[in-house]
């Protein structure tokens, strides 16, 4: 019965010092404090440099600064979804940033906007590094009101995109923009072609499985390829190469 007593003891100290420890980071951290610097790993859409600038924390004396502060001020930013703060021993404080995770990119007029894989849309900040996304163009999509319900064409536009993605990442990483042509034929611009693709209107997904294995077998068909002026492949198991004949008078 005593060395019970004894084991229920030392566990509950035990628990008891663990608390205190975690009551005491959590004071710590919450405590204003001098810092030397601020250090920002993970990010790949803006540079460090950015992201400083939008905090206000680049050109300012780093004093009497607390950690949920700067992790606050991160997240402000339309570009970040989470930003973790930890503080080392020469007293820099380590931001690492989790990003949105844009899945293309739709163009309007001049103005671009970032959709994301659930389906946010974000616009697109001058000094952006890092927009290697297939465009959306030519779509119904209302830059004065971005967070509407995507119409039937940019739907499509996100479903081609996203359907891509999931197919082969080659496929999605060649796409190089979406053409919806305002509820017209969808067409296609990859980079592993010089001419334009054909998509059609619908049955998305097993157009593209098609294209998925033209790109992968595309050594054989580098005569038509090359000498196509597009590609149709609209209609169910035919792959088009079209050629545009001159009439010549």
């Amino acid at each position: 019965m005593t060395r019970g007593v004894k084991v229920s003891f030392g566990l509950l100290a035990l628990l008891i010092i663990v608390i205190g420890a975690a009551t005491g980071y959590s004071y710590y951290r919450g405590l204003k404090q001098n810092i030397t610097g601020i250090e920002i790993q993970g990010v790949k859409l803006l540079s460090p440099a950015e992201y400083l600038s939008f905090t206000k924390f680049d050109n300012r004396v780093f004093e009497n600064i607390h950690l949920p502060g700067i992790k606050q001020r991160f997240e402000e930013h339309p570009y970040i979804k989470r930003a973790d703060v930890e503080i080392k021993y020469d007293r820099t404080v380590v931001v690492t940033i989790t990003e949105i995770d844009p899945l293309a990119v739709i163009k309007e007029e001049e103005d671009l906007f970032f959709v994301t894989q659930t389906k946010d849309v974000v616009s697109v900040i001058p000094g952006t590094d890092y927009i290697d996304y297939p465009f959306i163009i030519n779509s119904s999509f209302d830059k004065e009101k971005p967070k509407q319900h995507f119409k039937k064409d940019v739907a499509s536009a996100f479903t081609i995109v996203k359907t891509a993605m999931v197919i082969n990442r080659q496929l999605y990483n060649s796409l190089a923009s979406v053409n919806v042509r305002g509820g017209g034929d969808v067409l296609l611009s990859l980079n592993d072609f010089s001419t334009v693709v054909i998509l059609g209107k619908d049955n998305f997904t097993e157009k593209l499985f098609t294209l998925n294995q033209l790109i992968k077998e595309k050594e054989r068909f580098t005569e038509p390829i090359a000498s196509a002026s597009y590609i149709d492949i609209r209609y169910k198991n035919y792959i088009y190469f079209g050629v545009e004949k001159s009439t010549g008078i």
